[in-house]
């Protein structure tokens, strides 16, 4: 379809694509909207979650932005 859509580099990039290719894609996708890492792991079947981590590609700022808004969300109690 990225072929006939005129799309050469993206083709390109598809016609290399392989399964394990397909798995990082969907894993990564799911990892950096927000599905926890312990349904990931288990989806992805590692027997250690440091492995199911390597699929959460968040910048810096993305995780601290992220932290920054869940302190935000807490009520804070004396």
């Amino acid at each position: 379809m990225a072929a006939a859509a005129g799309d050469g580099d993206t083709a390109a990039v598809l016609r290399h694509a392989s399964a394990h290719w397909l798995r990082h894609s969907m894993l990564t996708n799911h990892a950096n909207n927000g599905v926890q890492l312990k349904t990931l792991q288990d989806t992805a079947g590692h027997a250690n979650i440091a492995t199911t981590a390597a699929y959460l590609h968040k910048t810096d700022n993305e995780r601290h932005d992220e932290i920054v808004s869940s302190a935000g969300n807490r009520k804070l109690t004396e």
